[in-house]
């Protein structure tokens, strides 16, 4: 019996009505387990709709259960009402998937404050990784119907991006785009990786920037000479046409927004999920934010979070 641990988020966003409305889709999987961690926060809609198809067993921490784990079958999720903040539940998960690490962990939205003002100090998901992991090498990607991309650099301020890249970074980052593609399914696993160029026009033969030609292309020319299917820098702002959607496996960009601006604006809330990368357990999440305008109005869509809880179930039964 494996399980996937579930944390919903901030307490006023969207993370329990979109896990719920999966869930709900879903049911039971066999030989799986489902841990929710959940604030009591106008929560009884979406409980409600988690009892039409699971039997429900509630806890207010973890450590409650002990070894009544072994006797609670897939029928029954294992609910926690939590009276702690959600990054501490992300904590919690964290540290149990380390343990075990054939259990995976799918995240609903937790805001970048909430973070910060629960003493943790971490830019998010991915830092609060970093340190428990103890491990600087995590790259978030992002796996899409009509596309995927991973991210050389993540939350840090755009005027620190040309100063962070560096050969051994993009080495380690093409390392990810490769295990990356091997998680893809035929023929995507077999394409090649692109790279973006830093610059407007990827610096337009070194009219804007050297960025290019002082690293990224010697570093394509490195990988191709050892027959590696690397190829760039593409000029940005061309990169994401749709002719080029099935010519690549992946997209390696450079900075935050470079990816994730044509990624969601193409995926929205349908098909992307979040992957980090460089863990030894799995870590999917949702590719939204918390959307807390809309929260509690049962009109969040559901649809990233049940692609994230599915490419778990799918990494656990490989």
């Amino acid at each position: 019996m494996r399980r996937i641990y579930i944390t919903t988020g901030d307490s006023d966003g969207i993370g329990l009505e979109v896990a719920a409305k999966a869930l709900f889709k879903l049911g039971p999987q066999p030989q799986l387990q489902f841990v929710v961690f959940r604030s009591s926060y106008k929560s009884s809609k979406w409980t409600k709709l988690l009892d039409q198809k699971f039997k429900r067993s509630t806890f207010s921490q973890l450590n409650q259960i002990g070894k009544k784990f072994n006797s609670i079958n897939s029928n029954t999720l294992i609910d926690i009402c939590s009276s702690a903040e959600a990054p501490f539940w992300f904590k919690e998960c964290v540290h149990e998937c380390m343990e075990n690490p054939e259990d995976a962990l799918v995240t609903g939205p937790i805001s970048k404050p909430l973070f910060i003002n629960s003493g943790l100090k971490v830019m998010g998901h991915t830092g609060l990784l970093k340190r428990i992991t103890k491990n600087k090498d995590l790259f978030m990607a992002f796996k899409g119907s009509c596309f995927n991309v991973l991210l050389v650099t993540d939350h840090i301020p755009l005027k620190k991006v040309a100063d962070r890249l560096n050969f051994e970074l993009l080495h380690k980052s093409f390392l990810a785009a490769k295990a990356f593609r091997s998680q893809l399914l035929p023929p995507h696993n077999k394409k090649p990786i692109a790279i973006l160029g830093l610059n407007p026009h990827a610096s337009d033969s070194g009219l804007i920037g050297n960025e290019e030609f002082d690293l990224i292309k010697p570093f394509v020319k490195k990988q191709q000479s050892s027959r590696q299917s690397l190829v760039g820098p593409l000029v940005p702002d061309a990169a994401f046409m749709k002719e080029n959607w099935s010519k690549y496996s992946l997209f390696v960009c450079l900075y935050h927004d470079q990816g994730l601006i044509p990624f969601k604006i193409i995926h929205g809330q349908e098909t992307g999920i979040h992957i980090t990368l460089g863990l030894p357990f799995t870590r999917v999440s949702v590719d939204h934010g918390t959307a807390k305008d809309i929260f509690n109005k049962n009109i969040a869509n559901s649809s990233s979070m049940l692609e994230a809880i599915k490419y778990a179930i799918n990494t656990i039964k490989r």
